[in-house]
């Protein structure tokens, strides 16, 4: 009964404090120096990294690895998505432009994927929610329907 009574009182102790210093430590304000050493690091991370290769962060480059397969290696070793990287749109607006950029880009990627995986897909509704469906194009009679 003691034990129970204690639990009782020492779970939701330690839950309010946890919450407290999470709540403390995001609410220190930021330090001046460490935004402006922020920017005069950007420019140069930026430079270093839209190019292929290591990945660079503040004194050292990462090397991209050597145990995994070649196509990944590229992927890796890609630059970054420059200049979208650093984007920082303030409106709405704004945002609902860099989206559709970001969605024309890609979505034109996708009809070679898709017949190089032989797959074909078309757009539904499911219980309210716009949707793909992503199925093979020869399905064995054996599989249909199930």
């Amino acid at each position: 009964m003691k034990a129970t009574r204690y639990a009782a009182v020492a779970l939701p102790l330690a839950l309010i404090g946890s919450i407290a210093v999470s709540v403390l430590a995001w609410a220190q304000p930021t330090d001046p120096a460490s935004v402006r050493e922020f920017a005069q690091l950007e420019p140069s991370q930026e430079a270093a990294n839209s190019k292929p290769g290591p990945r660079t962060v503040p004194g050292r480059a990462i090397p991209v690895p050597t145990d995994v397969s070649p196509e990944l290696q590229r992927v890796i070793a890609a630059p970054y998505r420059s200049p979208t990287w650093n984007l920082n749109p303030r409106t709405p607006e704004e945002w609902k432009q860099t989206v559709a950029k970001l969605a024309a880009g890609l979505v034109a990627t996708l009809p070679p994927l898709r017949e190089k995986l032989g797959v074909v897909s078309h757009e539904t509704t499911i219980g309210g929610v716009h949707a793909y469906i992503v199925e093979p194009k020869d399905i064995p009679p054996q599989n249909r329907n199930r």
